[in-house]
């Protein structure tokens, strides 16, 4: 069976993600997407205000505006969807998906955030729709990298986290830091104590 590789996450406006081309995939490895520009995007990266609750019945399921535009998430996490009280301001990872015409997200990663990376977000997707701005631009060239670094923490993690300076210590990777950045943005890991990490499972 190919091995399944997870898609790199884009910030992208949800007014974007509204317009753009869903395309369903005939590869049942491979995801469904949405066409913009010369990209094509099956997961993203979202700040937003949650304007909303429920859908059909639903109660883990919400709205989140970006100011662009708003759209409706559906959470399968009961744990994560009780971050999504009216009023606050969320970093949703997920899947771009669609059903019975209407678009929506899939959320994968729910996190609570600040106005202030809100705000930071806009300024990142000033220039949109030039080209889709990737969550990570390291995470194609150096996913050898990312995994062992997530590797390392799950083997030595004994529940108080692991030291950063430990990982770049034990394993010969370029950029560290910068990967480090990269999962705790992504939401693969959280620092739970200065200095020390641990895995988001």
């Amino acid at each position: 069976m190919p091995e399944r590789k997870r898609s790199t996450a884009f910030f992208v406006p949800l007014s974007a993600l509204l317009r753009g081309r869903y395309v369903k995939s005939i590869d049942e490895f491979s995801p469904n997407y949405l066409e913009l520009g010369n990209s094509k995007i099956s997961r993203v990266n979202i700040i937003g205000i949650v304007v909303g609750k429920g859908w059909q019945g639903e109660g883990n399921s919400f709205f989140i505006d970006d100011g662009t535009a708003k759209m409706l998430v559906r959470c399968f996490d009961a744990r994560q969807a009780e971050k999504a009280v009216v009023g606050a301001i969320l970093n949703v990872i997920g899947t771009v998906r669609e059903f019975n015409g209407e678009r929506y997200l899939s959320s994968e990663i729910i996190k609570a955030t600040t106005s202030q990376w809100m705000m930071h977000r806009k300024q990142q997707l000033i220039a949109f729709p030039a080209e889709p701005v990737e969550e990570s631009t390291e995470s194609a060239s150096s996913s050898g990298a990312f995994e062992k670094v997530l590797s390392f923490i799950r083997q030595k993690d004994e529940g108080e986290g692991v030291e950063i300076d430990s990982i770049f210590s034990a394993l010969s990777i370029t950029d560290g830091e910068k990967i480090i950045e990269s999962l705790l943005k992504e939401g693969d890991i959280f620092k739970n104590r200065p200095g020390r990490v641990k895995l988001l499972e």
